[in-house]
């Protein structure tokens, strides 16, 4: 990413080679009967390469930092509960849990940490002819982190974010009868 940034009043060209990181997932479910099945998940995220992300000006390199400097990798897990209520009608119900990945000394409001966080969703699919309806709510819960600013600073604060979720996906699968 590029752009032209106000710095001091004054213009300045800036660069953000933004880094992404890597994601391995693995699962597995256990159908304990034709209406129960257990489920667990696990995801391994390479949090470590937000350190080689650098934001870049052309005239106040004093500026230049990484948009992390002490980040580490981390797994998260879950698991979840299936049942059947009615044929074509299911509901689900789970959690997940990782740890913080940014040290405090590293926090910005540009890249928050959702980490240290537990997770608890709740869905209901309904399946008719072609057509499935699924919705899901939850809440999350992010462990609140109050950085001083003798260990952060360029962002001191609390930061907090708590939040409900929602989501709806409608499917129309062709073919199928």
């Amino acid at each position: 990413m590029f752009g032209n940034a106000r710095v001091a009043g004054r213009g300045d060209n800036a660069t953000v080679n933004f880094q992404l990181p890597q994601i391995i997932e693995f699962g597995a479910a256990y159908r304990f009967t034709s209406r129960l099945t257990v489920v667990a998940q696990g995801s391994w995220i390479e949090f470590s390469v937000f350190e080689d992300t650098q934001l870049k000006f052309k005239h106040r390199t004093f500026l230049n930092q990484a948009a992390v400097n002490d980040a580490r990798d981390r797994f998260r897990v879950g698991a979840g509960l299936q049942y059947v209520l009615y044929p074509g009608v299911t509901v689900q119900v789970g959690f997940s849990w990782e740890r913080w990945a940014i040290k405090s000394s590293s926090l910005a409001p540009t890249l928050f940490d959702l980490t240290q966080y537990l997770m608890f969703p709740a869905g209901i699919s309904i399946d008719r002819g072609p057509w499935q309806i699924h919705v899901a709510v939850g809440q999350s819960y992010a462990e609140s982190r109050r950085v001083t600013a003798d260990r952060n600073p360029f962002s001191p604060g609390r930061y907090s974010l708590d939040q409900a979720v929602f989501g709806m996906q409608v499917t129309y699968r062709f073919g199928r009868t």
